[in-house]
């Protein structure tokens, strides 16, 4: 009988050494997860707040009287040696009928427990200390990083004021300008906008601003288009249409150039093209999308803004005769008011811009788009408005004198007061136009259009059979 029974309490020792170890396992999961629920409710409780509150306090003015490591290091390694000593045994303590071997034993388990829960409480710290370390880390590269882009900033707005050392003053009696530094203050700008998208509007306000002060458009008022026009008629191509700077029988390769180049390069200043250049092929994903490019009343005779985008842009009264705006984006843009006489604006898109008396005389609009364009009092004579898209534009009281409309569309495009005398309209879509009170329309001009019966003729016209 004595075999057996032993053989039952073995079985039974080994039972409850298993549970007790189950839930050891158990309670140090308990522990982890407490531990971990007490970080978060430290992070996000308001009471957590204060608590923290009391550590940073507690851990300032630990910081002020700073202890040498090797004594820090001492008393916690004594305070882990008293726990994993004292705690089993107060433990095994509480237990009741254990024999001198098992409570060596499970005061053996516990300090294995307790060493556990210990070791990672250490490495939940130590994990806690690196992440504090690299968002440090981080944060001093980025405050290094910042003040780098601030010296960079202040060194380049340094250099677009910089004139020539003992220079003689120009003409106007001002002090001489070093070219050759402010162009290179105007990259530096462009380079810090590209590292820095924070910056990037700052900069484009800045360049702006330069422009808008250092070239000031004329006071042309009374002037006629032919008089204000620095841009010369060409020998050799009098009454023949030019076409951004080629004649109607040009090849079209060669719309991109002007043959008055020359001349535009002389009058606007190198730096002024420098920065009109570096605003038109900027990343407009970093633009502010409640603010704009404003190159307002600027004087900006013969530039080139080929492929510039200038959406929404403000060049009110802007001076751009004779500009390059070859395949410009200049959607909802303000150019009320602009002078773009003789400027190429061929393929150029100016959907919904406005263009209320701006004098676009003889400018290539070929195949511009203009739909929902305001052009209320616009001068377009002798304007090249070939194939051009003039769907829905505001054309209420605009002057045509001359102007080239073969083929353009005007679908539902408001004309009335329009002034078409010597105008072209062959092959031109009329559907739906608002063609009452134009000046100027005769009955050959609409047989060698398009209409339907949507569009509104003045008195005295007949609709062709063609329209219905």
């Amino acid at each position: 009988m004595t075999r057996p029974w032993v053989f039952m309490q073995r079985r039974k020792m080994l039972r409850l050494l298993a549970i007790s170890q189950r839930r050891r396992r158990i309670a140090f999961l308990m522990g982890m997860i407490l531990l971990l629920a007490l970080i978060v409710w430290l992070r996000l409780s308001t009471k957590g707040h204060a608590w923290l509150g009391k550590l940073v306090t507690a851990k300032s003015w630990v910081l002020a009287h700073p202890r040498p490591l090797p004594e820090v290091l001492v008393v916690v390694g004594i305070l882990v040696v008293l726990a994993l000593w004292l705690l089993p045994k107060w433990q095994a303590a509480r237990s009741q009928g254990l024999t001198a071997g098992n409570r060596f034993d499970r005061e053996n388990e516990a300090r294995k427990t307790l060493a556990q829960i210990i070791g990672g409480v250490f490495v939940l710290a130590g994990l806690y200390s690196s992440l504090q370390t690299f968002s440090l880390q981080q944060h001093t590269f980025d405050l290094q990083r910042e003040g780098q882009i601030t010296d960079r900033f202040t060194k380049a707005i340094d250099q677009l004021g910089a004139v020539e050392p003992g220079g003689k003053p120009d003409a106007d009696g001002k002090p001489k300008i070093n070219l050759e530094v402010r162009l290179g203050g105007i990259y530096a700008l462009e380079r810090i906008a590209r590292d820095s998208p924070t910056d990037h509007w700052t900069i484009i306000e800045v360049l702006s601003t330069y422009v808008r002060e250092n070239s000031p458009a004329a006071d042309y008022a009374g002037k006629t288009p032919r008089e204000r026009t620095k841009i010369p008629d060409l020998p050799g191509v009098s009454g023949r249409r030019l076409v951004c700077g080629t004649d109607e029988k040009g090849p079209p390769s060669l719309r991109t150039t002007t043959p008055t180049a020359e001349v535009a390069e002389q009058h606007l200043r190198a730096d002024i093209q420098a920065i009109l250049t570096v605003i038109g092929r900027r990343d407009i994903t970093h633009d502010d999308p409640n603010r704009w490019v404003n190159l307002s009343n600027a004087d900006l005779d013969g530039a080139s803004l080929i492929g510039a985008s200038l959406n929404r842009a403000h060049l009110i009264g802007a001076d751009l005769d004779g500009a390059a705006l070859l395949r410009a984006d200049l959607g909802a843009a303000n150019l009320s008011g602009a002078h773009l006489t003789k400027a190429c604006l061929h393929g150029a898109d100016l959907s919904e811009a406005h263009l209320s008396h701006a004098d676009l005389d003889g400018a290539d609009l070929s195949e511009a788009v203009l739909t929902r364009a305001d052009l209320h009092k616009a001068d377009l004579s002798g304007a090249d408005l070939n194939e051009a898209d003039l769907n829905e534009a505001h054309l209420h009281g605009a002057r045509f004198y001359g102007a080239v409309l073969d083929g353009a569309v005007l679908t539902r495009a408001d004309l009335f007061g329009a002034d078409l005398n010597g105008a072209g309209l062959n092959g031109a879509d009329l559907s739906g136009a608002e063609l009452r009170g134009v000046s100027g329309l005769n009955q050959s001009h609409l047989d060698k259009a398009r209409g339907d019966l949507n569009t509104k003729l003045p008195e005295g016209l007949t609709r062709p059979e063609s329209w219905h």
